[in-house]
């Protein structure tokens, strides 16, 4: 866990989609451990990924990476993410929407 926080947390894009696509299996991996894991790995994951997933001038590879990986982390940790940590995801996901529209 420790070595894809330090990749999402590096300047490198590359290396940030790589580690975006570590977490993205690695939900579905969380989602099979016991329910009281979920609460935990699913709040280490957010605090990792947030920063990121606010950002809008960023590559269109990496752009794309966070939103379905954000996408899985709400699908399959949805119900073990602090009711704050999702609303703040659903809320970026709207300014998104509403960025694409404009």
């Amino acid at each position: 866990m420790e070595w894809i926080t330090y990749g999402l947390k590096h300047e490198y894009y590359k290396i940030n989609i790589e580690a975006l696509n570590c977490c993205f299996s690695l939900i579905k991996i969380i989602r099979l451990l016991d329910t009281s894991e979920h609460t935990k790995y699913s709040g280490i994951l957010f605090l990792s990924i947030v920063d990121k997933f606010k950002l809008n001038d960023i590559d269109q590879e990496l752009k794309l990476t966070i939103i379905s990986t954000v996408g899985n982390l709400i699908y399959y940790l949805g119900q073990a993410i602090d009711t704050g940590y999702l609303e703040t995801l659903l809320n970026i996901y709207l300014e998104k929407y509403f960025i694409l529209i404009i």
